[in-house]
C-alpha cells in the first residue's frame, strides 16, 4: 500500500511537472515574440566606416543622438568603401563614411556629404589601449546614405554631423 501512495505521489509530481514546463514554454515563446516585435519597432542607427580610426571622431555626434533617442540602437562596423556601399545599397547599414565617393555610389539611389573629421585618439577597451593618429589635423571624408531609408535618428546624426563639420 506505501509503495502504492508512493507511487501515486510520484505520478501526481510528474504531471504537475508537465503542466509547468508547458506554462514555462508557452511564457518563453510569448516573451521572445515581444521582444522580436520589439526589435523590429526599435529604432536602429548602423554606421558603416572605411578607416576604423575615425569611430573616435564621431563620439560626440553619436552622444547628441543618444541623448535626443535614447531608445535608438546604435551599431559600429568597418570595412572597404566597395563593401560598405554595398551593405549599405542592401540596407544592412544605413550610412558609411569612407575616403573616397567612388563610381560605384554614383549608379546607387544615394546622397552623398563631404565632411571634415578632427583625428583623434582611439581608446581600445583591451587593457586601456589608445592608439594615437600619426597626423593631428582634418581628414576630409564623404558621408553616404539612402535618402529613401533616411529615420529620425539617422537624420539627426546627418545633422550634428554637419554642424560638428561647419564648426571645424
Amino acid at each position: 500500500m506505501r509503495e502504492l501512495c508512493l507511487l501515486a505521489v510520484l505520478a501526481a509530481a510528474v504531471l504537475l511537472g508537465l503542466f509547468v514546463m508547458r506554462r514555462l514554454d508557452s511564457f518563453l515563446t510569448q516573451n521572445e515574440e515581444r521582444q522580436d516585435a520589439q526589435l523590429q519597432t526599435q529604432e536602429r542607427l548602423r554606421i558603416g566606416f572605411e578607416n576604423p580610426m575615425l569611430a573616435a571622431c564621431v563620439t560626440g555626434v553619436l552622444r547628441q543622438c543618444e541623448k535626443k533617442y535614447p531608445d535608438t540602437a546604435v551599431t559600429l562596423c568597418s570595412g572597404t568603401a566597395e563593401q560598405l556601399l554595398e551593405e549599405l545599397s542592401g540596407g544592412r547599414i544605413d550610412v558609411a563614411i569612407i575616403a573616397v565617393c567612388g563610381e560605384n555610389a554614383v549608379s546607387l539611389p544615394l546622397a552623398s556629404r563631404r565632411v571634415p573629421l578632427q583625428h583623434k585618439p582611439l581608446h581600445l577597451a583591451y587593457h586601456g589601449f589608445i592608439i594615437q593618429p600619426v597626423t593631428s589635423g582634418v581628414i576630409l571624408q564623404t558621408v553616404v546614405w539612402s535618402k529613401a531609408a533616411e529615420t529620425g535618428a539617422m537624420g539627426y546624426f546627418l545633422k550634428c554631423l554637419k554642424g560638428c563639420a561647419n564648426r571645424q
